[in-house]
Order: C-alpha cells, then structure tokens, then sequence
C-alpha cells in the first residue's frame, strides 16, 4: 500500500500539469503561438537551469559511481546500434529510418524522469539525477544527429554539424556549468 501512495504522490502532479495544459489548449484560453514559445522558454532556460541548479547543489557523497554512467550511456549505444540494424529491415524509405529510430530510442527522461526521480527520492537523489541527464543528452544530441544524417539521402555526415549541434544544446549547457561550478566550488549567493 505505501509504493502505491509513494506512486501516486509522484505522479498525480504530472496528471494535473498535462490536465492543466490540455483544458488551457482545447478552451483557446491561450494562443498556439504561445504555448510554442513556452515551450522554447522552457527547454531553453528553465530546464538548463534545473539541470544546473542540480548539480551545482549536489552532495559529492550522493554523486553516482561511474559505473552507473557508463552503464547508461552503454545502454543507450547498444540499443541505438540494434535499432540500426533491424529498422532498416522494417522501414523503406531512407530518410524515415534515422527518424524511426530517434523516435524508438529518445525518452524524455528530461521532461519526465528527472522531476520524477526528485518527487519519489527528494533532493538528495536530484544529484544523481543531473548526471544521469548529463550522460543520456551528450549521447541523445551526438546520435542522434549522426543518425540522422546516416540516413538523409546523400549518406554523408558532417562532423562540425554534430559537434555544433552537441555544443549548442541547452541541457547539455546547463550541465556542463553545473559542473564546472560544482567542481571549481564556485557559490552562487543565495
């Protein structure tokens, strides 16, 4: 009965946010326009802002061992190099291959897990958390966009593109800031 309830209190929030968005939407109390330039404010700052407020205030005892990171990050690799494999097989068109493929393996771990993890663990696991979005963006953003072009219709890949494209990424930005402040022991008054 208690994971129930741990279960409930972390998800019914984001039943009452997608609720919330979706009557918002469907009465027009705001313009579509809008919500697309929300949306852009929240990926571009206040997501890299959590991202770096996360692991600026973690405690270097709740870090996660490598392991776990290289373990994600290995997870990632290999189910991205299965799903270039067998969806070939499944998809005939070229260029709807690399987007097949960016659906089946990009989550929103983001959106979703790292709020998650901080509502059913507290604070202390939001360190992990960070690192965690830290790992799976750096290779999401790098694969992706390598996907993407290995199967566009010239076949030709542009590494300054994806080293561009990796570099300019707002959660990787905000991570990246973190850690260095984290590292350096800048403090950030209160």
């Amino acid at each position: 009965m208690e994971s129930l309830l741990v279960a409930l209190n972390a998800v019914i929030p984001f039943l009452c946010y997608i609720s919330f968005g979706y009557i918002v939407r469907m009465k027009k109390i705001v313009s579509e326009s809008f919500l697309q330039q929300l949306n852009q404010m929240v990926f571009r700052l206040f997501y890299p802002c959590m991202t770096f407020y996360n692991i600026y205030k973690a405690d270097a005892e709740s870090l996660p061992r490598p392991v776990l990171l290289i373990f994600v990050g290995a997870s990632i690799l290999i189910l991205e190099a299965i799903l270039i494999l067998v969806v070939p097989r499944f998809v005939l068109e070229n260029p709807k291959r690399g987007v097949v493929i960016q659906g089946i393996f990009r989550s929103n771990f983001v959106l979703f897990g790292l709020p998650l993890t901080i509502s059913v663990f507290g604070d202390s696991a939001a360190s992990v958390a960070a690192m965690v979005v830290t790992v799976v963006v750096t290779i999401y953003n790098t694969t992706s966009v390598v996907i993407l072009e290995m199967f566009n219709t010239n076949g030709k890949i542009n590494v300054k593109n994806i080293a561009f494209n990796v570099i300019k990424n707002p959660l990787l930005q905000g991570a990246v800031i973190g850690l260095v402040f984290f590292l350096l022991g800048i403090h950030v008054p209160e």
